[in-house]
């Protein structure tokens, strides 16, 4: 998904997170140091979030999937990048490929 039709998506609703606003030129100019919030802080975070629920019995699976997929991104060499920059390892990864074409996203899929 290009960089230009996310932000129209995400920042185009009424629901729109003003916060995302301030991450867009990080994500649109790939620069993504230095960082106002590590990207493995966030990891960090979502992992105590993880634990807790696990400790209290609250099911959290995206929570889960998200912090996998921050520590791939640290595995990658970004964790000292803004967590911003998950957006360009998601883009680039060889880990996470996206399985549906109907929105524009590329089918990395071997099963059509």
């Amino acid at each position: 998904m290009s960089r230009e039709v996310l932000f129209e998506a995400l920042l185009g609703g009424p629901a729109a997170a003003p916060f995302l606003a301030l991450k867009r030129e990080r994500i649109e100019n790939g620069n993504y140091e230095p960082a106002d919030f590590p990207l493995r802080w966030l990891q960090k975070d979502l992992h105590l979030a993880a634990v807790s629920a696990y400790e209290t019995g609250a099911a959290m699976p995206l929570t889960n999937a998200a912090k996998e997929i921050y520590r791939l991104a640290i595995r990658d060499g970004r964790g000292n990048e803004d967590f911003s920059a998950i957006y360009d390892y998601l883009l680039h990864s060889q880990d996470v490929h996206p399985i549906d074409d109907e929105h524009g996203l590329t089918n990395q899929s071997t099963n059509n």
